[in-house]
C-alpha cells in the first residue's frame, strides 16, 4: 500500500504564497494532488496553512496540519515526512513524496517510480534529470563583495560541464521510500543508502521564480495539455519548436 505526501508550507521567501497562486486555473498545490490521485493513490496534503489545507480537501486529499516550527527557514523535509508518517500511522507503508510547489509530475511518473521501488533492490527511489547548464566547478559563494569557489579544490584540467556527464540532479518529481526507512547519508536521508532512480523522459523542476512558472507551462503544454484551460492559446514559438504548423523547424528549409 502506498500514500502520497504532498508537502506545502504556507510561507515562502522566493515568491510569497506561492503554493496558493493561481497557475492556469488552479491553485499550485492541486497539480500534485492532482497527479498522486491520478496515479491511483491517496493523498494526503501537509501544511500548516488554513487555505493550503483547503484546497488539498478540495481536490480530494486528506489533510493534515504540520506544527508551525516544521515549516520555518530552518525546518526541513525529513522532518516534516517523520512526523507526517508517525501521526498518520504509515511506518508499514510506501511513501510517496512530493513537492507543493512542484506542477510538473504526473501520475506516470510517479507509478514508474513506484514500480521501481517494488523492485526490491533499493531502499528509495527519486526522479532525476541530466545535469544541463549549471556546473558545480562553476559555482561562486558570495563572501562579502567577494567572491570563492564553491568547491573548496578544484581540479585544474577538464573543468567543463562534459566533466559532469552520467551526472544528474534531482528535478522536483516523485521520492518514494518505506514509512519505516533507515536514515542514510543524503540530504534526504529517508531514501536510505541504497538510492534508485528514475530518468525521466521529461524534464520536472519545483518553482521557485516566475520564470519557473513560464518553465511549467511548457512542461504542461508538452505532457499534459488537458490540464491547460480550454482557451489557453500557447505563444507561437511553442508550435514551431514542436514541429507543428508552418513556421515549424520540420516545415522550413532546414528540415
Amino acid at each position: 500500500m502506498a500514500t502520497a505526501l504532498v508537502l506545502a508550507r504556507r510561507r515562502s521567501k522566493s515568491m510569497p504564497g506561492k503554493n496558493l497562486l493561481e497557475f492556469h486555473g488552479r491553485p499550485l498545490v492541486a497539480y500534485p494532488v492532482m497527479a498522486a490521485r491520478e496515479a491511483g493513490l491517496a493523498a494526503v496534503l501537509l501544511s500548516d496553512g488554513a487555505e493550503l489545507l483547503a484546497v488539498g480537501e478540495q481536490f480530494g486529499a486528506r489533510t493534515h496540519r504540520l506544527p508551525a516550527e516544521l515549516c520555518t527557514d530552518t525546518g526541513t523535509i525529513h522532518a516534516s515526512l517523520d512526523h507526517a508518517i508517525a501521526a498518520l500511522g504509515l511506518a508499514e507503508e510506501t511513501v510517496v513524496a512530493l513537492m507543493g510547489n512542484s506542477p510538473t509530475v504526473c501520475g506516470a511518473t510517479i507509478r514508474r517510480a513506484l514500480a521501481r521501488h517494488e523492485a526490491g533492490d533499493v531502499t528509495g527511489v527519486l526522479t532525476v534529470a541530466p545535469v544541463e547548464d549549471v556546473h558545480p566547478w562553476r559555482l561562486w559563494q558570495v563572501a562579502g563583495e567577494r567572491v570563492r569557489p564553491f568547491l573548496g579544490e578544484v581540479p585544474r584540467a577538464a573543468i567543463n560541464r562534459q566533466a559532469c556527464a552520467g551526472c544528474v540532479r534531482y528535478d522536483g518529481g516523485p521520492m518514494v521510500f518505506r514509512g519505516s526507512y533507515r536514515p542514510g547519508p543524503s540530504i534526504y536521508p529517508f531514501l536510505g543508502a541504497e538510492i534508485g532512480c528514475v530518468v525521466r523522459d521529461e524534464f520536472g523542476l519545483d518553482v521557485h521564480t516566475p520564470a519557473d512558472l513560464s518553465v511549467a507551462t511548457w512542461w504542461l503544454w508538452l505532457h499534459r495539455r488537458e490540464w491547460l484551460p480550454a482557451d489557453f492559446e500557447p505563444p507561437g514559438y511553442f508550435a514551431a519548436v514542436r514541429g507543428e504548423g508552418e513556421h515549424s523547424w520540420e516545415a522550413s528549409e532546414h528540415g
